[in-house]
Order: structure tokens, then sequence, then C-alpha cells
């Protein structure tokens, strides 16, 4: 008898929160893309039609509900200093979250330019929001977002 086929993936360390309780730390499994980064990667996995998401917890394999995830933040890599000139639109927003967090970073989107301003960007049919910060990018589930103010660039 052969071993059953695995389909390769990528592991990715991340901090994530679901609805009712702290951050923890996981590793999703990624399809390995060609030129891909970790935070885009995982963004994908999160957008596909499954609803369920496959981790590594402590205590093991886990499959979490993501419409229950309130966010999942993933280490900003190196490659990600220059991502900004891949986007037509960068866009600093201060976001207010069920519950009361307040969470300022970027927004790093290419649209038509009848399409370009924020409120385009947030009702695109993604469940969820990609928010680059300095050291992390944050993935946000949009139902747990209550609202989005533009800032002032810092360009």
């Amino acid at each position: 008898m052969s071993a059953p086929l695995k389909v390769p993936r990528a592991a990715v360390q991340v901090s994530l929160q679901l609805e009712h309780g702290d951050p923890v730390q996981a590793t999703l499994f990624v399809p390995p893309s060609l030129g891909e980064r970790p935070g885009q990667a995982v963004h994908a996995l999160l957008e596909q039609d499954n609803i369920f998401v496959p981790a590594r917890m402590e205590q093991g394999p886990t499959l979490h509900n993501k419409t229950r995830l309130r966010w999942i933040s993933v280490p900003r890599d190196q490659d990600a200093q220059g991502l900004d000139e891949l986007y037509d639109v960068y866009q600093t927003v201060e976001l207010l979250t069920a519950g009361g967090r307040q969470i300022t970073g970027d927004l790093l989107f290419s649209a038509p330019q009848e399409r370009r301003r924020v409120g385009d960007y947030l009702n695109r049919p993604e469940q969820f929001l990609c928010l680059y910060q300095e050291h992390q990018i944050l993935l946000l589930n949009k139902r747990y977002l209550v609202s989005v103010m533009e800032a002032p660039c810092p360009r």
C-alpha cells in the first residue's frame, strides 16, 4: 500500500483572535505560490469558499469557523517594504471594531479610477479587510468593523 498523497503546503505563523477569546498563536498551512507573500497567501486562504480554516494550535490540529474569526495577524516579511509600489491607492485609516478597539493602518489596493474611494474598497465582496501596519498585516473580519475613518497619509 502506498502512503496517502499530500497536497504541498507552506506553514505561516500567525496570531488569531476568535469571536470570544484572547489572541492565540497558530500555524496556518497555505498553498505555496511563487512570489506570493505570507500575508497575501493567508488572505487568499480566508477568501476561499470553505467555511472552516485548518490550523495547528498548541493542543493540536484545529478547524476554525472563519465567520467567527475577528482577525488574523501575519508578521510583515522584509519583502513587504516596497509593497505599496504595487498598488494605485495608499490610504491610512482608523478603524473602530466591535468591542471598542481602535486600530490604525494602511489600506493598499488597486482599482479603476472611478472606484478608488475607501468606501468602494470596503464594499468589495471579500470577507476580510487587509490592513498593513509597520510590523504586521492584519486581516480583519469586516463583520466586526463598526466604522472606518480616513486619516491623513504620512506621505
